[in-house]
């Protein structure tokens, strides 16, 4: 989750109230407005953001924002570091990753794979 642009550093007036669905990114981008706010990075653990390459190719990275130019170039990163990037689509859907983020964790400790994985989206063969 991150916010990106010229304002980014300034702190905001007050945060806004947060409905249970709201994703922490979509109350950052409602307090520091014109801010451009992409959420991503979050849904796998730090050792394959070290290492991204799993046994059928990069661990998809998948980014939710509004502001199409800040997502391209977070993607861009992203796809540098070693990762697939894809877009998972306007800031309303930042939720939807901070859940598969609670699904990773949930896989990774209670459902005993460890630390070392990632999600790929592949298609049917």
């Amino acid at each position: 989750m991150g916010l990106y642009g010229p304002g980014a550093a300034r702190r905001p007036e007050r945060l806004p109230q947060r409905a249970a669905a709201d994703a922490d990114v979509i109350l950052l981008a409602a307090a520091f407005r014109g801010v451009a706010a992409i959420e991503g990075f979050n849904h796998f653990g730090a050792e394959i953001q070290r290492q991204p390459q799993l046994v059928t190719g990069p661990t998809d990275a998948l980014f939710a924002g509004d502001d199409a130019s800040a997502k391209t170039t977070v993607m861009d990163l992203a796809t540098r570091m070693g990762f697939r990037s894809r877009d998972a689509g306007p800031l309303r859907n930042a939720a939807l990753l901070e859940n598969l983020a609670v699904l990773w964790i949930q896989l990774a400790t209670v459902g005993g794979l460890g630390r070392t994985f990632g999600f790929r989206i592949e298609p049917q063969a």
